[in-house]
């Protein structure tokens, strides 16, 4: 729903690349059961912003700005919960088409087809500082600047903090729960052992 022409023919564009199949509305239809994804703009958003709060389906809006506190109320809870400012983007036919399929993970999505995608598996939380080290000589030896690099490693080494399992404490001190780290990595062949304090002391 976008009452734009411009904006409205980019995400018919958009969305029809990655094989979304596009209805267009004046107005956001009463029932969204059937529907699978809501494009909205601007306009549309501020137009219809109890109906798109109460959205059984997510929903997307572009053309907007953090600079309406509007929108920033609108999305600190789903179902509104992705921006793209520029629907010319490509981020617009990537997001829609993870929201459609519910394959929201994965870094294939956003680099060009053919890019050599590389994982590393860590055994230990004190591997983290070589992962992040590894992935900065990585930006800067495809030929981005230092800074790029820095700021990538800042970037990675709070993700990787953030994914760690580190396992509560009780009244004692001592820490409980450790053995949900093997559950956690049941997936994998190699167990993973629960964070201590002195792995994640420098990331506090």
């Amino acid at each position: 729903m976008c009452e734009d022409p411009r904006v409205r023919d980019a995400v018919t564009d958009a969305l029809s690349r990655v094989g979304v199949t596009i209805d267009h509305h004046q107005r956001i239809p009463p029932a969204t059961r059937d529907v699978a994804l809501i494009v909205v703009d601007r306009a549309t958003r501020q137009a219809e912003h109890a109906l798109l709060r109460g959205s059984e389906v997510p929903v997307v809006v572009v053309g907007d700005d953090l600079d309406d506190d509007g929108l920033i109320t609108l999305m600190l809870r789903p179902p509104v919960s992705h921006l793209v400012r520029d629907p010319t983007d490509r981020d617009l036919g990537i997001t829609s088409e993870k929201l459609v399929s519910g394959d929201l993970f994965g870094l294939e999505k956003y680099v060009a087809w053919g890019a050599a995608v590389r994982s590393y598996v860590l055994e230990d939380a004190s591997e983290r500082d070589d992962a992040v080290a590894t992935l900065a000589r990585d930006v800067v030896a495809a030929g981005l600047p230092d800074r790029i690099g820095s700021l990538v490693s800042v970037i990675a080494d709070e993700l990787i903090a953030n994914a760690l399992y580190i396992a509560p404490i009780d009244d004692a001190g001592a820490r409980f729960e450790t053995e949900l780290v093997q559950v956690l990595a049941q997936d994998s062949k190699t167990p993973r052992r629960a964070v201590h304090e002195r792995d994640v002391r420098g990331a506090a």
